[in-house]
């Protein structure tokens, strides 16, 4: 009789498990408004989607990084660069930015998602422009993406998105759109999933504390570049 009592316990431990995981990935969005109602939709959900890593622009690894992630930037680092860098940032740089090719200039360059799950902030943030926030999963981690082009978005807050899927292209130069930046994506991974749009840490401690190099992330993890796509 005991016998039989653990196996029927353990048999429903086994279904409330796969219950409970199936919720949390399949998690509806938390609502998006269509003007007269709130639609409800779930994320299309397959192995490659949720698993797989991406590079946030066409041939990332490939592209020119004037400031690379953990650099630290002082007042001698714009002398003879005013026009590529108009306003001066200093302290430890906590982002990748992935410069554009020549004849990107005047072209939409799409952003793709890193990562797969949800978007938490879409909005405009002094010296950025437009950014976005997603959250990666269960990682606790957060990646941002900055000098987008607002107008650009089609997610909203709460949005689940896939890897590889566009999010968004970047702003145009020297714009309102860019932050009044280059025309560049400013990529970064920290840790914990709240709102943190700092571009530099005072301290290589606080860089350490808060951040991750995206670059090794994504070749740590094997990702795609976006013609790769599966």
């Amino acid at each position: 009789m005991k016998r039989v009592w653990w196996i029927l316990s353990l048999t429903f431990i086994i279904i409330m498990a796969w219950i409970v995981w199936h919720m949390m990935i399949l998690t509806p969005n938390p609502g998006i408004w269509t003007g007269n109602s709130v639609s409800w939709s779930l994320p299309i959900v397959t192995v490659s989607t949720w698993s797989a890593w991406y590079y946030p622009l066409s041939s990332t690894t490939a592209r020119a990084e004037y400031k690379k992630f953990g650099q630290y930037i002082d007042n001698k680092f714009y002398i003879g660069k005013e026009q590529i860098f108009p306003n001066k940032f200093i302290w430890y740089h906590v982002w990748s930015d992935f410069e554009i090719f020549s004849g990107e200039s005047a072209v939409d360059v799409p952003v793709y998602a890193i990562g797969a799950w949800k978007i938490i902030f879409v909005w405009k943030v002094s010296g950025y422009g437009g950014l976005i926030l997603e959250r990666l999963g269960t990682w606790d981690l957060t990646a941002l993406y900055g000098h987008i082009r607002l107008s650009s978005v089609s997610s909203s807050v709460g949005d689940f998105v896939a890897a590889w899927n566009q999010i968004a292209v970047l702003g145009s130069a020297f714009s309102p759109e860019a932050g009044w930046e280059r025309k560049h994506l400013h990529l970064g991974i920290y840790k914990w999933a709240d709102l943190y749009f700092k571009g530099y840490e005072n301290t290589l401690a606080q860089l350490q504390q808060r951040w991750i190099d995206p670059l090794i992330f994504l070749q740590q993890h094997t990702a795609f570049d976006i013609s790769q796509k599966k």
